[in-house]
């Protein structure tokens, strides 16, 4: 499972900064844009873990990250 989002995570990745492939231009935008997603990820779980924080405020995170999205084309 593990390999399968990695090799997930690689494709997509690849094709969001190359995308007109390896002779094409590399898009920094993309790349920066990929570095602080996962830099402020990073930095919340952090603090997550370190302040201890009850696990039902973890679920609520989560759960509200999962429905979010989905608003705009439930309301449409």
């Amino acid at each position: 499972m593990v390999g399968v989002i990695g090799n997930l995570a690689l494709f997509f990745g690849w094709h969001v900064w190359w995308p007109l492939g390896w002779q094409g231009p590399f898009d920094a935008v993309a790349a920066a844009s990929t570095l602080r997603s996962l830099v402020a990820a990073t930095l919340g779980a952090y603090a997550i873990v370190r302040l201890e924080t009850p696990r039902w405020r973890v679920h609520a995170l989560l759960g509200w990250a999962v429905v979010f999205p989905m608003v705009p084309p439930i309301t449409l």
